[in-house]
C-alpha cells in the first residue's frame, strides 16, 4: 500500500559459494542498491548492508503518492573492491493506492463552516458535486459514489466523469429542522493487490424554511388620531412556531402603515401570536392605506445579510402579510362672516373654510347653506378650502335674527361638520309728515305722520310737539 512499507531480504554469494569476504576472511563491507521500475524515486529504504555469509536485508517504504500497480524492484550490488564483479537481481510486487473525496459543493470555507452559497430550503433538492483522486493526485474515472443526506434513508449514487468528477442532488425532506446539515460521500474502492483503497468524506449545507405571517385582526376603517390595533401569527411554513436549536422562540414582527416601519413586538414564543398597536397620528391623510406586518427573518443566514434583528430565529426566511384599510378625517367649518344684520331684499354674503382636523384645506367638497331652517343653497370649496355664499335676502322675509346653518354632509373618507351664525334681518324705513306751509314760532302745531315699509305698509300713526325754531321734533307716546 502506498505510504506503507515491505520488508525485503537476500543473499550475495561469490562463484565459490561463499558470501563477500577479504582477503584475510573478514567480511567485506557493502551495500545493496534498490530501483523501482527502474528509478530512485518514491520511495526510501533503510538497511541494505551485507552481512555475514552475504545475507542482507531491507525495508522500503513507499513514499504516500506511489501508484498503485505491478511493479519491478530490482536490487543490485556495485563492489568497491576489483576482485569481485557486480551483479542484479529483480522482483516483481504489487501495491495497492487510495483515493480522496473532495466536496466541490456544497463546500466549506476555512474554519469548516458552511458556505452562503449552499443554502436550501428544506423540501428542496441539494445539489452535490465532487471529485474522487486517487494519491498520485491523478482522476478516478467511472468510480461509484454514495452521496447520503445524514441522520435520513435519502442515498443517491453517482458516477465520476473521466475528469473525476460526479454530480447529483439528494432531495430534503420538506419537514426537516432548519440550520446546518451534513451530506456523506462514500467510495468503496476497487478490489485486488492493485486496486484502489476506498474513502469517505463529509459536507455541510444549511436548510431554511419559510414563514407565513397572518394578520387575524385589523380595522377596516379608522378616524385620524384613533388607536391601531393589529393582531395575528407568525409560524414557520408547517404551522410551528420558530425554533432556536429546536426550542420553541420568539421573534421581531414590524408593523408598517404605507411601508413606513411605526411600531414593533416580539412574537409569543409557543403560540407564535403577536399584536401590535400604534397612535394614527391627526395629521394622516383621508383615504384608502396598508397595514403591513412584516418579519425580516434571521441576520446571518437569510438574505438581506444582516437584517434581521439579532434576537430573531436564524434559517428562517423573510415574510409579510398586507391588508388595506381606510383612514376618515374629522372635518371643520370656520366662519370668515360669522354673522352680521342684513335689510330686505340685500344681497347675504357668507364666506368660510372647510379644513380637516390639522387645519389643511380641504378642496372641492360640497357646502349645505341653510337658512332658518330651508336649504338655501350649495357651494364648492376652491383649493384653498374657501366657500363663498350670496344668498338675496327676499322681500317677504321675517324680521328679526334668524339662524343660518352651514353643513358639510361628509365623504367617505371626510366626517361631517356643522357650524351656525346668527344674522338679524331689517327693513328700510319711510317716514311721511304733514305740516302747514306757516307756522308762528310758539304756535302748538299738530303733525300728522306715516311710517311705511319699503312695501308702503301703514305701521303706526305719531303725534308731535311743538315745533321749536330749530325744527327740533320730540315725539310723544
Amino acid at each position: 500500500m502506498a505510504g506503507e512499507s515491505f520488508n525485503i531480504t537476500g543473499q550475495i554469494i561469490s562463484d565459490n559459494g561463499s558470501g563477500l569476504e577479504q582477503v584475510d576472511g573478514t567480511v567485506l563491507p557493502a551495500n545493496i542498491l534498490f530501483e523501482i521500475n527502474g528509478e530512485s524515486l518514491g520511495f526510501t529504504v533503510s538497511g541494505g548492508v551485507v552481512g555475514l555469509d552475504g545475507y542482507w536485508n531491507a525495508s522500503i517504504l513507499l513514499s504516500p503518492n506511489f501508484a498503485a500497480g505491478n511493479h519491478t524492484l530490482s536490487a543490485t550490488y556495485i563492489p568497491a573492491v576489483n576482485f569481485y564483479l557486480g551483479s542484479n537481481t529483480t522482483s516483481l510486487f504489487d501495491s495497492r493506492g487510495f483515493t480522496e473525496i473532495r466536496f466541490i459543493e456544497p463546500a466549506l470555507d476555512l474554519q469548516g463552516q458552511p458556505s452562503l452559497n449552499d443554502r436550501v430550503e428544506r423540501g428542496d433538492d441539494v445539489d452535490i458535486e465532487v471529485l474522487l483522486i486517487d494519491n498520485t493526485g491523478q482522476p478516478v474515472a467511472g468510480a461509484l459514489i454514495t452521496i447520503t443526506l445524514n441522520g435520513t434513508d435519502i442515498s443517491a449514487v453517482i458516477t465520476t466523469a473521466e475528469n473525476g468528477t460526479a454530480s447529483g442532488s439528494l432531495t430534503t425532506p420538506a419537514n426537516m429542522t432548519v440550520g446546518p446539515k451534513d451530506v456523506n460521500a462514500i467510495y468503496t474502492g476497487t478490489p485486488g493487490t492493485t486496486g484502489l483503497l476506498g474513502s469517505e468524506s463529509n459536507s455541510s449545507f444549511v436548510v431554511l424554511a419559510q414563514t407565513e405571517i397572518v394578520i387575524l385582526e385589523y380595522p377596516e376603517g379608522l378616524v385620524a388620531g384613533d388607536y391601531l390595533t393589529v393582531n395575528g401569527s407568525l409560524l414557520d411554513d408547517l404551522g410551528n412556531s420558530l425554533t432556536i436549536l429546536d426550542i420553541p422562540s420568539a421573534a421581531v414582527v414590524h408593523l408598517m402603515i404605507d411601508d413606513v416601519s411605526v411600531a414593533s413586538t416580539e412574537t409569543d414564543s409557543i403560540t407564535g401570536q403577536f399584536s401590535l398597536g400604534y397612535p394614527l397620528p391627526e395629521e394622516i391623510s383621508a383615504g384608502a392605506h396598508t397595514i403591513t406586518v412584516e418579519f425580516y427573518g434571521g441576520r446571518d443566514w437569510v438574505d438581506p445579510i444582516g437584517v434581521g434583528e439579532p434576537s430573531n430565529p436564524e434559517y428562517y426566511l423573510p415574510s409579510a402579510a398586507s391588508v388595506p384599510f381606510n383612514i376618515s378625517v374629522p372635518t371643520k367649518i370656520s366662519l370668515i362672516t360669522s354673522g352680521g344684520d342684513v335689510n330686505r331684499e340685500d344681497v347675504m354674503t357668507i364666506e368660510g373654510l372647510l379644513l380637516d382636523l390639522v387645519d389643511n384645506p380641504l378642496p372641492d367638497l360640497t357646502i349645505e347653506v341653510w337658512l332658518d331652517g330651508n336649504f338655501m343653497t350649495n357651494v364648492q370649496t376652491d383649493e384653498n378650502g374657501v366657500f363663498t355664499a350670496v344668498y338675496p335676502v327676499p322681500a317677504d322675509s321675517a324680521l328679526g335674527p334668524v339662524l343660518l346653518e352651514i353643513k358639510f354632509n361628509g365623504t367617505s373618507f371626510y366626517l361631517p361638520s356643522y357650524t351656525n351664525a346668527t344674522w338679524n334681518i331689517f327693513s328700510h324705513i319711510v317716514l311721511s309728515i304733514d305740516i302747514p306751509e306757516t307756522v308762528a314760532v310758539g304756535q302748538n302745531v299738530t303733525i300728522t305722520n306715516v311710517t311705511i315699509t319699503e312695501r308702503l305698509l301703514i305701521i303706526n300713526s305719531c303725534r308731535f310737539p311743538t315745533i321749536r325754531s330749530n325744527l327740533l321734533l320730540r315725539g310723544l307716546p
